[in-house]
């Protein structure tokens, strides 16, 4: 390869010194020529700087200080940022060997996409593996339909994707108000300007699992997730086939406004009556695939 376009890598980082000296050596180690890696720490109290300091010639930027949280820290790497292509990588995973040169490759091959991503391995805390993934979502449509793809193991997984500096200009920084899925609703964004997704044929990131992790908040990830989608869905200019967009305004509003009525603990004539009214409000209930399914379900509580 005779062009490196510059990568920027940066790692938000809050107490882990227990795993970031691997983050930072899975970046260093690439030997990328062109590599601008940025760490943002909130001011951890544990061993997390001195392990920083050991690495700091090899690091372009960085600084420990209070902040808002991981999505501020992003935002404030992103404003030092000028590498060509952009990710950042959680203190607590890994790049796989060959990662930023093989994302250099498909950039120059797809200069005008705007995701790039392979596949990415799930391991245990310790390192060890468990299981590896590989996302097949390639357009708006399919990042907005959390039912077929994000549910269905069809997803992206966030320390496997990188972006360009172009998508960066047009959509702008992450969502400082949101605490879970700031990087599904930034992926959205970009796809909905029309940016292409490359797929790299390559394990290009370890996502570890740990106790401490937040993602590990399943229930509340998924509230936030639904959350962010409606506007996208209910927006006429979202470019959605009309077909599609109201089987996904269907499985929302089934998921949000039917399903808790269903699992609530009022009596059987309450929730009878509670979801007619529901479907007489809400009539693209019955363009939805879940609410079909669960028609049965629906009308027969006590089964």
């Amino acid at each position: 390869m005779t062009s490196f376009p510059k990568i920027t890598v940066i790692t938000p980082s809050y107490n882990q010194g227990d795993f970031i000296e691997d983050t930072i050596l899975s970046v260093l180690s690439q030997n990328y020529p062109s590599l601008e890696y940025i760490i943002i720490d909130g001011g951890s109290k544990d061993q997390t700087c001195s392990i920083i300091e050991k690495y700091s010639n090899k690091i372009a930027y960085w600084i420990s200080e209070p902040d808002k949280g991981q999505t501020h820290a992003i935002n404030k790497g992103l404003s030092k940022a000028t590498g060509d292509i952009i990710a950042y990588l959680n203190s607590d995973d890994t790049y796989c060997p060959g990662t930023l040169k093989a994302v250099a490759a498909a950039y120059n091959k797809h200069p005008d996409a705007g995701l790039f991503h392979g596949t990415c391995n799930f391991i245990e805390a310790d390192g060890s593996f468990r299981s590896a993934h590989t996302a097949s979502i390639k357009n708006f449509q399919e990042v907005v339909d959390i039912w077929g793809y994000w549910w269905n193991k069809k997803q992206f997984v966030q320390p496997e994707v990188f972006w360009t500096r172009k998508v960066l200009e047009k959509v702008g920084g992450f969502n400082e108000d949101l605490y879970f899925v700031m990087d599904v609703d930034f992926w959205i964004r970009t796809l909905k300007e029309g940016f292409g997704v490359v797929t790299i044929p390559q394990p290009l990131a370890n996502f570890r699992f740990h106790e401490q992790q937040k993602s590990g908040l399943a229930e509340r990830s998924a509230a936030e997730l639904q959350y962010i989608l409606r506007p996208y869905l209910y927006d006429i200019a979202s470019p959605l086939p009309s077909g599609l967009r109201r089987q996904l305004c269907g499985n929302w509003v089934f998921d949000n406004k039917l399903l808790p009525i269903i699992k609530s603990n009022q009596s059987r004539t309450g929730r009878y009556w509670n979801v007619l009214r529901s479907l007489v409000a809400n009539p693209v209930l019955f363009e939805s695939p879940r609410f079909r399914k669960h028609l049965k379900t629906v009308f027969h509580f006590d089964n």
